[in-house]
């Protein structure tokens, strides 16, 4: 099936599970600067998760926490926020959005500040190693 011209199929959280495992296996070979941060996981057109689902979610959510990426949600249905809360999945420190638009604003937002501390830091390391500027 094709949607805006992308090829659209099903995904079952099995599949999704098996593509962030493969994803954090070669994530775990680039330096540590170019490894993911976040991911989203966009679900607007989910509209219920059985119980096995959940389970794959939490060990999705596990793998995701051990490797330091975040996982953004979007498009959740009342029903399948309910559903990943009762799994455990998501809590009130989830990010949970209502479009993927809004997810991806975050995260570019999220990840620009991080670039911009990165950056402040690195200068300031850098001109206090080559003399420019008072370090204290």
């Amino acid at each position: 099936m094709r949607r805006n011209g992308v090829r659209v199929g099903i995904v079952t959280a099995a599949r999704l599970h098996r593509i962030m495992t493969q994803h954090v296996a070669e994530m775990k070979l680039r330096p540590r600067a170019e490894r993911t941060k976040m991911v989203i996981y966009n679900l607007e057109d989910v509209f219920g998760l059985d119980a096995s689902a959940g389970l794959i979610f939490v060990k999705s959510k596990r793998l995701a926490a051990g490797n330091g990426i975040s996982i953004v949600w979007a498009g959740l249905k009342p029903s399948v926020e309910r559903a990943l809360r009762r799994s455990g999945v998501v809590n009130n420190d989830s990010k949970i959005f209502s479009s993927l638009d809004d997810a991806q604003k975050y995260v570019e937002d999220t990840l620009l500040v991080h670039v911009h501390k990165l950056s402040s830091r690195w200068l300031v390391d850098r001109q206090c190693q080559i003399g420019r500027a008072s370090c204290r």
